[in-house]
């Protein structure tokens, strides 16, 4: 075009004369500058792009160009729902963990209690069969709390094994059914009402009371002294959790063989673990002690509420009636009662979280309309 060819010309004698002069080697090359910025595009004179780079497979898998994947935006209500599918979640987690010591307490409350049923059923098949004699039972078990040498006990929790000599024989007595059960310990002022086995064992522990190796069987007798521990505090069962809530003068009963033997409590002490001389049979009492650790969560020391023999006669109708289901001996037993906070806590969370939205839907209804205006 004319234009071009002028510009060219003039580039020409520009260029001719600018090695002669630094001013004019300089105003070239501004001339230049100007030329080039100035010079309008055409789709014909344009210099063509280099080709797009090829990206590799990797880059490319995650999406494909035609996918309708690719052209989704995030929206509000994709925001609101992911929100209210994460709220239901925490909102599932939390009551399951609310709920876990509530119906894991009353699952092990049926099994110990379907423990005891069969017992009872056994030992009633047994002697009406006559297979089963009272007596010459609990004259073999007199008969080991006779030969039983008074020695230092060990902490139950901690070193609580089976004597070394005579496990046999200590396993066999009061061993009626052959699983190991022993009878059954009530503590109605806590609405406790468990099995007793041989052994405290972690396993024993872990379901229902163990009776201490070594100390007296539970048969009863004047120069006995024998020792039933639990846990305390177990997320899955109550146990001996409120123990602590007897007092002197409160009562618990022990279900052996054919008979119920009532004990009132005397006595009530903390002690440190290895200092077990509380335990040891006094020559002119009939003593039962329940044992478990404390404090609550702590288990730096243990409990010991032991109790005297009284005919339960005397006080059968004078028992401090059971626990409600609702509300239990202490706050950590009340399994249903704070089921019942944590549900009203969370309803109120989200009358409140409902609230606020209403607001602030409201509030921008109102500003859309002033803006409308």
């Amino acid at each position: 075009m004319l234009w071009q060819a002028l510009l060219g010309a003039l580039l020409a004698a520009a260029k001719s004369t600018a090695h002669e002069d630094p001013a004019r080697r300089q105003a070239f090359a501004s001339l230049v500058v100007v030329a080039v910025s100035s010079t309008p595009r055409c789709p014909g004179s344009a210099k063509a792009s280099p080709p797009p780079r090829q990206r590799p497979a990797y880059e490319t898998a995650s999406c494909v160009p035609t996918s309708p994947l690719c052209n989704i935006k995030e929206s509000p209500d994709m925001n609101k729902k992911f929100t209210t599918f994460m709220l239901c979640i925490m909102f599932t987690a939390g009551l399951s963990l609310l709920l876990y010591p509530f119906i894991s307490n009353q699952w092990n409350n049926y099994r110990q209690s379907r423990l005891i049923t069969t017992y009872d059923t056994a030992i009633a098949e047994l002697d009406a069969t006559g297979q089963l004699d009272y007596t010459s039972e609990r004259e073999k078990a007199l008969s080991y709390n006779e030969a039983l040498t008074p020695y230092i006990l060990p902490d139950s929790f901690s070193s609580a094994q089976v004597p070394e000599e005579g496990s046999e024989e200590y396993l066999s007595c009061l061993n009626l059914t052959g699983d190991g059960m022993m009878g059954y310990v009530q503590i109605p002022k806590i609405n406790v009402r468990i099995p007793i086995y041989h052994t405290t064992t972690e396993e024993v522990l872990q379901k229902a009371a163990g009776h201490l190796a070594g100390s007296s069987l539970p048969v009863g007798g004047v120069g006995t002294h024998a020792v039933i521990s639990a846990h305390r505090g177990l997320p899955s069962a109550a146990l001996f959790t409120d123990l602590d809530k007897l007092e002197e003068g409160d009562h618990f009963l022990l279900s052996v063989l054919d008979d119920t033997l009532c004990y009132e409590v005397d006595q009530i002490s903390v002690v440190e673990p290895t200092d077990t001389h509380a335990l040891v049979a006094e020559a002119d009492a009939d003593l039962v002690t329940l044992l478990t650790c404390t404090p609550y969560g702590v288990n730096s020391h243990r409990l010991l509420v032991r109790g005297h023999r009284i005919p339960y006669e005397d006080v059968q109708d004078d028992i401090i009636p059971a626990a409600s289901a609702i509300l239990g001996a202490s706050l950590h037993t009340s399994y249903l009662l704070w089921v019942l906070v944590g549900l009203g806590v969370t309803g109120v969370f989200i009358f409140l979280l409902y609230s606020y939205d209403r607001r602030q839907k409201k509030s921008g209804t109102t500003i859309k309309e002033q803006n409308n205006l």
